[in-house]
């Protein structure tokens, strides 16, 4: 099973700030392959959430299935807000996407307190959505520097 860790906070709540230090993507609005040149592994990399910078559920579905067949890319990352839009997906479109389209791990990661008062979300709600999900929460402090909560991440999921 490939790793599919999801960081969920509202906007300017630092999950975007944490992937780029867990996987080294290039810009916090990235979505594409981050390449580790020295083992050539990959890992797919979706800094901005769904919600943010729109992606359709095809879209996301391909991204799935490519990161489940490709031996070299060995998970996936997402940012994701866990509002209730009806023209971008859920928090739910995303989980249910990837528990049908591959053989995925799901690490989901809330971020409690958000680095700004700003990105605060109803950790509750969040933690019951996921929990109908039947997705474990855990929790991390974005207050922390991004490099603390990204090597939590890495040795939770054990990627190295």
């Amino acid at each position: 099973m490939k790793p599919f860790v999801i960081l969920i906070g509202g906007s300017g709540s630092g999950k975007s700030t944490i992937i780029t230090s867990f996987t080294g993507c290039p810009s916090r609005n990235y979505r594409g392959l981050v390449k580790d040149q020295s083992t050539k592994r990959q890992i797919y990399v979706i800094a901005s959430s769904p919600q943010e910078s729109d992606i359709p559920i095809e879209d996301f579905t391909e991204i799935l299935r490519t990161v489940h067949r490709t031996r070299s890319v060995i998970g996936l990352v997402a940012a994701i807000q866990p509002t209730y839009p009806y023209r971008h997906l859920s928090l739910e479109d995303i989980v249910q996407a990837a528990q049908t389209n591959g053989n995925f791990s799901i690490f989901a990661y809330v971020l409690d307190p958000a680095y700004s008062k700003n990105g605060m979300i109803d950790v509750v709600d969040t933690r019951s959505r996921l929990n109908n999900l039947e997705v474990v929460a855990r929790y991390l402090d974005a207050r922390r520097f991004a490099h603390l909560n990204a090597s939590e991440i890495r040795s939770t999921v054990g990627i190295p």
